[in-house]
Formats: C-alpha cells, sequence, structure tokens
C-alpha cells in the first residue's frame, strides 16, 4: 500500500523516467535549457507556505503591542518556558524565518537549468525531462510550506503564554508538526533515490 502510494506520488511529479539519447558532440550549442513546468502540487505547496508567512508575521504584529517587555523566548522538553528575554527578540526569529523562506523559494524557482536537469534537443522540438529537478523542487516547496507554518504556530505559542493565556507549550501540536516534516523528507529521499541517474 505504502510502496503503491509513494509509486503515484513519483508519477505525478515527475511524469516519465529520463530517456537516454547521445547527442553528437557539435550539437551540444543546439541544446536549449528550460524548466518542467509547476503542477498542481506545486502551487498548492506554494500557497500553503506563503499563507503560513503571512498569517504569522500578520499575528505577531497584531498581538505585538499587548505583549509585556519579557515573554518566553525557549521551552524546555516539558513545554515550560526556561528562558525569558525582550519581546524585540521576537523579529530577529522572524527575520531569519523569512531568509530560511526566501532561500527555499529562490532555490525552487530558479533550481537549474541545467542539462543534467532537463533539456530541450533542437530541431525537432523533442523534450527530455529527469524526474529527479521535478521532485527536488517540489521537495523544497513542500518543506519551505511546513516551515513556514511550523513558525507560526511557535510565533502563536508564545504569544500565548506571554499574554497569560496559557502557561505552557502545545507540545502534541509541536510534534505534530515535526512528525509531518519528517514524513515528507522520508518520502522524498525515496523518490529522489528512485529517480538516480542511471549508467547505460
Amino acid at each position: 500500500m505504502v510502496v503503491r502510494g509513494i509509486d503515484g506520488i513519483r508519477r505525478h511529479l515527475a511524469g516519465q523516467r529520463q530517456l537516454s539519447v547521445e547527442l553528437p558532440q557539435n550539437n551540444r550549442r543546439q541544446l536549449v535549457y528550460e524548466r518542467p513546468p509547476f503542477t498542481v502540487l506545486d502551487w498548492f505547496a506554494e500557497a500553503l507556505g506563503l499563507t503560513g508567512l503571512i498569517g504569522g508575521i500578520g499575528y505577531l504584529l497584531v498581538n505585538y503591542a499587548l505583549l509585556p517587555n519579557s515573554i518566553p523566548m525557549h521551552f524546555s522538553s516539558g513545554g515550560n518556558p526556561d528562558r525569558y528575554g525582550p519581546k524585540s527578540e521576537l523579529f530577529i526569529i522572524l527575520g531569519i524565518v523569512i531568509v530560511i523562506w526566501l532561500t527555499h523559494e529562490l532555490t525552487a524557482r530558479f533550481l537549474g537549468p541545467l542539462e543534467a536537469w532537463s533539456v530541450r534537443v533542437q530541431p525537432g522540438k523533442k523534450t527530455l525531462n529527469n524526474p529527479q529537478f521535478a521532485a527536488t523542487r517540489s521537495f523544497l516547496l513542500w518543506l519551505n510550506a511546513e516551515l513556514t507554518w511550523l513558525f507560526a504556530f511557535i510565533f502563536y505559542e508564545t504569544v500565548r503564554v506571554g499574554l497569560g493565556r496559557g502557561s505552557v507549550l502545545n507540545e502534541p501540536v509541536l510534534f505534530a508538526f515535526l512528525g509531518i516534516m519528517g514524513v515528507t523528507i522520508v518520502v522524498y529521499t525515496i523518490i529522489l533515490i528512485a529517480y538516480r541517474p542511471r549508467r547505460n
């Protein structure tokens, strides 16, 4: 069941396996590089990540003035605050989140184009798609979405505890986020290994 599910994701993401074509050396200049288009799942991950980023920033800005000057900045393994700091530190965390999001976003959008990823051969307009490209890009987009929602959750919990609406971090939800990210990493690792280049 799991194997069939992973195989279905692989087919959806990458379409078909890379074709193996030998090109004469004098035809190398005829290569035109391109990126395969985004899939529906790619666009959904893109929208999900952007929503989490905007939601987290908005929630922090709306509640920032209500926070006391000293708020919990770290939680123990039991979810209890074990370090307090100035609320301005939240903007440092926010800056880190934005840098991570931008790094993954730009990498996913501008990864390639390289001959090893996607090649269009002219004349004939025959496209050779390497499924590793599509899978790598989808992996970055989904990981980006999950990271932004994880940090949005951390902002929410920090504000909640800082305002006295709770006393401990909601660990079950935190572990759920980490579990989802772990599953994403494992699934895409299997996919990328399955699509690794093979020597003829």
